[in-house]
């Protein structure tokens, strides 16, 4: 995917007010949307794709907005955290406002620029939680930062003395730390990390499936562990629970 495209899903039953509104979106930003006329086909397409963002207006003819939206935020159908941006004329501004989270924002309908605004401030990533992930096999690393770039700000590290630094300089939300490193064992690159900081959520990977292995892991600090081969579709989602419950 070309970093720079964002892909929306837009729900809207108006099929004339789709393209305005699709238009309008096309004009601040490169992106690919695809459109869905009822709240039941977003949910299908949601469950399949992953998105940027999701732009929908108050009624969606078979669901409900809000409960639209506290179906995504469930996290049983896909990330739970996708941003979705509803656009309201005055009246469901009001009447909406308690549907409003820090993923869920109300957009004036005519306000072109408040939707620019809004597209500009999810595409900088700049309210994004960090990951690092630490792998030392290039496609797995590259094929585990595609499934999470839409969610995460993703750093990568192939070895034990990069990982620390790195580490070290920015204190990421998660690290997806690989057992295997070429000049280091994952558990002691995790062994520094609590020693320095216990907090750290980390979630280990590893090719062995011993419940013993995976017992003395938690102990050491890990919050989850994934045996690999990892389902990069669930990814996303393994590591925001990791990181609710990591701040439990």
């Amino acid at each position: 995917m070309n970093a720079a495209t964002f892909d929306i899903l837009l729900i809207d039953a108006d099929e004339q007010r789709s393209l305005f509104t699709r238009r309008a979106m096309e004009s601040s930003m490169p992106l690919r949307a695809a459109h869905k006329a009822s709240g039941r086909d977003a949910l299908a397409s949601f469950q399949r794709a992953r998105f940027d963002v999701i732009v929908c207006r108050p009624h969606l003819g078979d669901i409900a907005t809000p409960s639209w939206v506290r179906m995504v935020r469930s996290g049983k159908f896909g990330y739970a955290a996708t941003p979705v941006i509803v656009l309201c004329d005055a009246i469901e501004l009001q009447e909406l406002g308690p549907m409003v989270d820090e993923n869920t924002l109300l957009v004036p309908e005519a306000d072109t620029a408040a939707l620019t605004d809004a597209f500009q401030a999810i595409r900088s990533g700049a309210a994004k939680p960090t990951i690092l992930v630490v792998e030392d096999e290039i496609l797995a690393a590259g094929a585990a930062a595609k499934a999470l770039e839409k969610a995460y700000r993703v750093e990568l590290a192939y070895d034990g003395k990069t990982v620390l630094r790195l580490w070290r300089q920015s204190r990421h939300t998660l690290v997806l730390l690989d057992l295997m490193l070429p000049d280091a064992s994952g558990t002691e690159v995790l062994a520094a990390m609590m020693a320095e900081y216990p907090a750290q959520v980390v979630i280990v990977l590893t090719a062995h499936d011993a419940p013993e292995q995976h017992q003395e892991l938690v102990l050491a600090g890990a919050v989850d562990i994934l045996s690999k081969p990892v389902d990069m579709h669930a990814l996303p989602e393994v590591c925001a629970n990791a990181c609710v419950l990591g701040s439990a």
